[in-house]
């Protein structure tokens, strides 16, 4: 998820002011894989999540999107690509957690959480809004890899509750509240600009919105205009959804 899009998130969730989702640009660094295999070894090195804890999630996932109106087969489909279902996923543009939460800059409160920002984060966010997409000599990779690699020590010298309290999005419950509500707005958004686009039109847009930015979005002559960079990511998230309305496993 882009820097600008995740502003947008955090914005009205009662977070903190960010910059505009709008014509944000694709940063995005979720796994490529919808569906790995359960023995691949976590990212940070810790365990991998027990049936027992992805049940819970798969709990609050339901309630926090019926809540919203939203399909909670949805939520879950973008939560298993973002993450694999990896609670501590940490991507190389700053992306956390389950829903893969980036943080606007520079404050760290946000409704009721709080966001381990560093001077790397801040260089990556100058690196990428620079003209040369460079800042003091090094890329926005670059600097996102050194954000990544902070957190991910963070991760491995942190007990889980420790972690909760040093950035609440490895907090699992924080996380996908933050992230289906997201999604549900995008939902709500586009069912009222549109209201002829089929349900299958309103999750394809959805998601694009998720993983670029609303302002991304088109919807021309009854038909959804894919930016080329967000059609591998939606078709994923869109096979996995398929899985789970059929009652099967989505990894």
């Amino acid at each position: 998820m882009s820097s600008r899009l995740a502003a947008t998130m955090l914005l009205g969730l009662g977070a903190f002011v960010g910059t505009s989702g709008v014509a944000s640009e694709s940063a995005h660094a979720s796994p490529s894989s919808p569906n790995p295999p359960t023995t691949q070894p976590t990212q940070s090195g810790k365990a991998r999540p027990s049936s027992a804890e992805r049940d819970r999630w798969d709990r609050w996932t339901q309630t926090f999107a019926k809540s919203q109106g939203l399909d909670w087969h949805l939520a879950k489909a973008v939560r298993i690509k973002e993450s694999f279902d990896d609670p501590y996923y940490v991507s190389t543009t700053g992306a956390v957690g389950l829903m893969q939460l980036m943080p606007p800059a520079p404050r760290r409160k946000i409704g009721g959480g709080r966001l381990h920002i560093t001077q790397n984060y801040l260089h990556f966010l100058r690196a990428r809004r620079s003209k040369g997409r460079r800042y003091r000599g090094k890329s926005s990779r670059a600097w996102g890899l050194a954000y990544q690699r902070e957190l991910l020590a963070l991760v491995r010298s942190s007990s889980a509750a420790k972690l909760a309290t040093l950035d609440s999005r490895f907090d699992a419950r924080w996380n996908l509240r933050r992230g289906v509500a997201h999604l549900a707005r995008d939902w709500r958004r586009f069912r009222k600009r549109y209201p002829e686009a089929t349900a299958a039109q309103l999750r394809e847009m959805t998601l694009v919105a998720y993983y670029a930015g609303p302002g991304r979005v088109r919807f021309v002559g009854g038909r959804v205009k894919t930016p080329s960079y967000t059609k591998a990511y939606v078709a994923d998230v869109l096979a996995v959804y398929a899985r789970l309305r059929k009652g099967l496993p989505g990894r």
